[in-house]
C-alpha cells in the first residue's frame, strides 16, 4: 500500500512539474510572438510616417498616427527615450508656424528613439 501511495505521489507530482512547464513555456512564446507582431507593426508605421516626419506635416502626421491606432485595435502612445509621453502629443494639431520649435524637438525624439531600436 505505501509503495501504491509513493507511486501515485511521484506520478502525480512530476504531471504538476510538467504542466507548470509547459504552460510557463507556451506563455514565454505566445508572449514574444506578440512583441515581434508589435514591432514589425511599429517598423511598418515609421515607414508610412517618417514622409511626413520629414516634410514636417503634424496634421496628416496625426492623421496617419489615428489611422495606425484604429488598425492596431488600440491607441498609439508616442515616447521619448525614457518612455515618457511628451506633452507636444496631448498639444493637439500643431502647424508649422505655429511651433517649429516643438516640432523638431518631437523629430528628435523620434529619430533618437529608432536609433535605439536597431
Amino acid at each position: 500500500m505505501r509503495i501504491l501511495l509513493a507511486f501515485l505521489l511521484i506520478v502525480g507530482l512530476s504531471f504538476y512539474i510538467m504542466a507548470s512547464s509547459l504552460s510557463r513555456m507556451v506563455g514565454d512564446f505566445l508572449f514574444e510572438e506578440r512583441v515581434s507582431a508589435s514591432r514589425s507593426g511599429l517598423e511598418t508605421l515609421a515607414v508610412r510616417l517618417s514622409p511626413l516626419l520629414r516634410a514636417r506635416d503634424t496634421e496628416a502626421l496625426r492623421r496617419e498616427m489615428v489611422a495606425y491606432g484604429s488598425e492596431a485595435e488600440g491607441r498609439v502612445l508616442l515616447t521619448d527615450q525614457s518612455g515618457k509621453l511628451s506633452e507636444e502629443i496631448w498639444a493637439g494639431s500643431t502647424s508649422i508656424d505655429e511651433d517649429r520649435e516643438k516640432v523638431t524637438a518631437l523629430e528628435a525624439k523620434i529619430n533618437r528613439a529608432e536609433q535605439a531600436l536597431e
